[in-house]
């Protein structure tokens, strides 16, 4: 078989799960990442699916964990998905889901949209990325963390009818049946899911429109325009003027790009047609920063949030672009003394 001429590529919130496996295993990120020249840390970082790849076998050697792409997967959360993430757990059932799947998975990991097809009582799903050499611990990472975040997101401890892999039955099947509790069939030509059509009507546990139609908006907008803005000159002047109005549009275009992880300077003075440096000059002109704007619309957005909205708190450190729920107890302690926690019961104690 052929290998398609694009590279297939992986997002870095797509490596982030097994980063976080491999730390609650004991292995720092630092040692797993070690002379691979790869940066999660960036946020608009894409790694080849052949790096990938590597990274969990380095990471099978290290545990000791032949399986790791499989209990990884199990580790799945929405985080690790990115946007696309949270627009499936915000969709009405999994159907929806599925749909939102075949749309928005290259913004995760691009090896080309599944074939979803439904005949009678079952529903198949299946991909083929073409590989000459197939990709054994990503392939089960995949399809660990699709059935895992499945169950995760509908509450439904359900298994599949089966599932196929396109490599030769490792020595061990042993975890394979635990964790999708099917027949499972090796050395097929595709990778497949067989699932009961029922699942497409299966609702989700906590899907809000509101947050959707936010997320899809995002999605859409990574989909459009995946590669990082061209980077202007010093001399752009075009942008943000004195007046309320544009202040008001920067701190939007903000509170926009945080769950995408891009409410970095360079991006957003890029969106503005301005460069970072003269960015930075007209809100010193204001009596502003843009460190000082991103926190003001982060505790913002956190106190409304917390005040009306149903997110727990991973969900709401993603929306505000924190890699982790700890750093936004830290931030919001600093803006309110309080923890997020004790804050939402306060307010929403006395009728907020």
């Amino acid at each position: 078989m052929t290998q398609h001429a694009k590279t297939n590529t992986a997002s870095a919130a797509y490596l982030r799960t097994l980063i976080d496996y491999a730390a609650s295993r004991g292995t720092a990120e630092a040692t797993l990442l070690a002379g691979s020249g790869m940066d999660p840390s960036d946020g608009d970082a894409r790694f080849s699916e052949s790096a990938c790849a590597a990274l969990f076998d380095r990471a099978a050697e290290l545990l000791g964990d032949d399986a790791v792409g499989l209990h990884a997967g199990e580790h799945i959360r929405p985080g690790h998905y990115g946007v696309f993430g949270y627009v499936v757990m915000n969709c009405a059932t999994l159907g929806d889901a599925l749909a939102q799947l075949q749309r928005y998975q290259a913004l995760v990991i691009d090896i080309g949209p599944p074939e979803v097809v439904r005949d009678g009582a079952e529903l198949t799903v299946s991909w083929n990325p073409r590989l000459e050499r197939p990709l054994r611990r990503l392939a089960e990472f995949n399809l660990s963390a699709m059935i895992a975040f499945a169950r995760w997101v509908s509450g439904r401890d359900e298994s599949p009818l089966r599932a196929d892999f396109t490599f030769p039955a490792p020595a061990d099947t042993g975890e394979h049946q635990r964790i999708f509790r099917c027949p499972l069939r090796w050395d097929e030509p595709v990778y497949r899911i067989v699932l009961a059509a029922s699942w497409l009507e299966a609702p989700l546990i906590r899907p809000d429109p509101t947050v959707r139609a936010l997320m899809l908006d995002l999605a859409e907008k990574q989909l459009l325009s995946r590669s990082p803005p061209s980077q202007l000159s010093q001399s752009d002047e075009s942008q943000l003027s004195q007046g309320d109005d544009d202040l008001g549009a920067l701190r939007e275009l903000v509170a926009k790009s945080l769950p995408e992880g891009n409410a970095a300077l360079a991006r957003v003075a890029s969106a503005l047609s301005l460069s970072p440096r003269t960015l930075q000059r007209k809100l010193k002109e204001r009596g502003q920063s843009f460190s000082s704007i991103v926190d003001d619309v982060r505790s913002e957005l956190a106190t409304r949030h917390l005040a009306n909205g149903d997110f727990d708190l991973d969900d709401l450190a993603f929306l505000l672009g924190f890699s982790e729920q700890s750093a936004f107890q830290r931030a919001f302690k600093r803006w309110t003394g309080e923890a997020p926690g004790s804050y939402r019961k306060r307010v929403r104690g006395r009728g907020m």
